[in-house]
This record gives C-alpha cells, structure tokens and sequence, in this order.
C-alpha cells in the first residue's frame, strides 16, 4: 500500500504533545506540536499552518516548522468548531450561539459574523473542494451550505447573509459532515445522532440517498471515487456501504438499511469513534476513538492493517501531505482576530503581502522589503493606510525591476561565455584538421 502519499495527524488531549504527527508508513511518530489540547472538530491543516480550536476559547496556530504555537488568539465566543481554506488565508468558525463568523488571517480582520446561521451549536464547519461554498452542521438537525461569495460580500454583512441550501431531513443533531471532491457536482455526506447518513447532491440541493444503521453515529467519509460510505458509530463499530450496488439494494427501506450496513460492520474499538479519514489512494481508512487508538483498516476486506496507541482519548484526525514537513513556502503573517465586523475594510496592504508571497524572487532588496511589510501596523485611518500602501508597492516595484536587471546582465555573460566556448572549440577542430 502506498501510505507515503500522506501523513496522519492526530491530536489528542496529551498535555505533553497536543498533536502528534505519525507516518503511516513505517508507524513512527515523525513530530509533535504543543500547546493545548484541541476540541472535537477542532483540528484543521493548511498549506502553511495548523489551526487547533483550543477548549478555552482560544485558537493555536503552528508552523510546519514550530513545535510551539506562533500565536494564541482569543476569540469573541464560544467556539465549537474551526476549518480553514487551503491557503491558510481565511479562516470559518461556528459557535455555541449557532453564529458563523469568517476571519482573514492575514490581517485579523472580521469578515462577517452571520448571527442566526443555527439555533443551536454549531458542530461542523466543511468548506467544498473548490472552496465555493461553506457547510454547517448543528445541535437544531439543519444542515446549510452558504455560497463563500455571499459571505465575503460587504453588502450582505450584519447577519443579512441568507443559505444557499438548508436540509432539515435528520430528526436528531448532525454529527458530521463530509464534501467529496468535485466543484458545484460534489455530494455531501452527513451524519447524525438519528442513526441515519443522508447523501446530498450540492448541484441541486436533493436528497439522492439515506442509509440507516443500527447505532447512533458521530463521524462519516467516503472513498476517493465515492463508492463506499464509512461511519463510526457511538459503540465502536466502523460500517461500511457500498454505494453502488443493484438497485433492490437500494430501495433504502428500514430493514433492508440495516441488513445492508450488518453486513460490512467492523468491530473497530472498545469505546466511540471519534474520527474518520480515508487515505489519498483509497486503499485504506483510518478510525480514531476515545479509547486512546488509531488504527488503519483495509477498505475492501475490513482487515487491521495498524494500530496507533496513545495515552488519551484521541479527538480529531485528518491527512496532512508529507511535503508540507519541508516546504519552504512563506506563510502570511498570524495576527489576534478582530472581534467586531469593522465597516471598512483594509485591503491594500494584504494585498501586497499575496503579491510579495506569491513571486518568491531571491535577492536582498526583495527580502528587505518582505520584511518591511510585515513589521508594518495596520493605520487608523483610511488615507494613511493607502499611503503605506503606495509606498510599498513603489518599493516592490524598484526591487523587481533590480532583479531583472541583475537577470538580464547575469543571461549576458552566459551568451558570452558561449561564445568564447564555440570560439575556442572551433580554433581546437581547425588545430586538429591542420594536423
């Protein structure tokens, strides 16, 4: 099996090491993160940071790089669950209230705070593959999906935000929710305390499917190509269902649901599955419980292929890319999140930022300036904050125009060299053809 693809994150409730970082591959722990024990949906990894939603009301960010957080922000509220674009440049979080607020890490700032997003907790917060559109899960039973757009558009701030898709099929709260891959044709997955997953299409919004099992359910996943259906049930048994079978099988009536789900039921762990999470190439899943295990299972046959054991109840698990440990890729800056949604926004200054992250050209001009930018405060006022930013995209500017002049002058000398080269060659062949 190729488990080289991606690395296990696991954390735990250790006060020694909060997350723990192990390869698949050879079972060893490769690294560990400190700083206090995440909450349940709680983990999330991006390109360049790890946020760990902490159970007092805080949020930890780390570096690939760092085994202590770069920064400890306090938050507004109670926060019940955290998740992140990719990037690692905004940031999604659900409160015990039923709020939605949305963060730009870069500078701190509030986007939104859409108030009534539930009427209950919120328990899972999932961004789509594209990153187009956001899902909550709540305590109420509803599930919403909110166009990202929508979310980041300054007129509809102040909780005016309205959800593209609210599914109110489960009669118990949603446990979890997973977003396979695709871009408006994904399918959505949830699972709730109903004993039930009901299978969306995010297209059109309909209910495509619904499975019922024979115990309450606390996570959920699917397969690469979305064939098989996983979940972890409160009595720590992992099930297993085929998605695409004939149709009698189906016809999703009660008994039939839970011959069905029998039949590719796995006695997993001693106590509750807490997380759920399939390896990139499909070939296996791994279960996380509060029995203080891990382990990985064979997707077609169900056999144990490794186990994890660690001291505390284990309470997030997700994949982390193994090149992510040795990327060079400059991250933005990590400030305290704002509290308020501010009425104007500052731009100008994250995006010079993007620009300066994205060229990544050497050279002690551009470091300069890098370093410039980011040792800048953000201004009180609208004008001074356009000046600095002037300023800066001035010297961004002189600084790549420096380097294309070193390029050009450095792509000289090699056109010369070579033609000294030909030269000296063809003064050797005339020598040898005289002889």
């Amino acid at each position: 099996m190729a488990l080289a693809v991606s690395t296990p994150l696991h954390s735990s409730d250790s006060k020694d090491a909060s997350i723990q970082l192990w390869d698949t591959g050879s079972g060893c722990q490769v690294a560990s993160f400190r700083g206090g024990a995440c909450a349940p949906h709680g983990l999330c990894v991006t390109e360049n940071l790890i946020f760990g939603l902490q159970v007092k009301q805080a949020v930890h960010v780390w570096r690939w790089t760092a085994e202590t957080p770069e920064i400890r922000i306090p938050l507004p509220e109670k926060i019940t669950s955290l998740t992140a674009s990719f990037d690692g440049t905004m940031c999604f979080c659900g409160s015990e209230s039923g709020s939605l607020l949305v963060w730009e890490v870069a500078t701190g700032q509030l986007l939104n705070a859409v108030k009534n997003a539930h009427y209950r907790k919120v328990n899972v917060c999932r961004l789509t593959a594209d990153e187009s559109h956001v899902i909550t899960a709540s305590d109420d039973a509803v599930v919403r999906v909110w166009r990202l757009a929508s979310l980041l558009d300054k007129a509809l701030h102040d909780g005016r935000c309205e959800s593209r898709f609210t599914w109110s099929d489960h009669a118990l709260p949603v446990t979890d929710v997973f977003c396979g891959l695709g871009s408006g044709n994904a399918r959505v997955v949830t699972a709730s305390r109903d004993r039930t997953c009901k299978l969306y299409e995010l297209t059109s919004g309909i209910l495509l499917a619904s499975v019922t099992f024979p115990t309450d359910l606390v996570c959920v996943c699917m397969d690469p190509i979305e064939s098989m259906l996983f979940a972890g049930g409160s009595n720590g048994c992992l099930f297993k269902v085929q998605l695409q079978e004939s149709r009698e099988a189906h016809a999703f009536k009660e008994a039939n649901d839970v011959k069905l789900v029998q039949s590719g039921q796995i006695p997993a762990h001693s106590k509750s599955i807490t997380a759920l999470c399939v390896l990139d190439d499909g070939s296996a899943v791994m279960t996380a419980s509060e029995d203080g295990s891990c382990a990985v299972w064979e997707c077609q046959s169900g056999q144990n292929i490794q186990t994890y054991r660690l001291a505390d109840p284990v309470s997030n698990l997700c994949l982390a890319p193994r090149h992510l440990l040795r990327s060079t890729i400059r991250a933005p800056p990590t400030v305290i999140f704002d509290r308020q949604v501010r009425s104007s926004r500052v731009e100008e200054i994250p995006t010079v930022l993007s620009q300066a992250e994205k060229l990544q050209h050497p050279g002690t001009a551009y470091d300069e300036h890098c370093a410039q930018a980011q040792q800048v405060e953000r201004p009180a006022s609208h004008d001074g904050t356009v000046s600095t930013a002037e300023h800066l995209q001035e010297e961004l500017a002189n600084a790549l125009h420096t380097q294309s002049l070193l390029e050009s002058e450095r792509h000289q000398w090699q056109q010369a060299a070579l033609g000294l080269f030909a030269a000296a060659a063809k003064d050797v062949l005339h020598e040898r053809d005289r002889n």
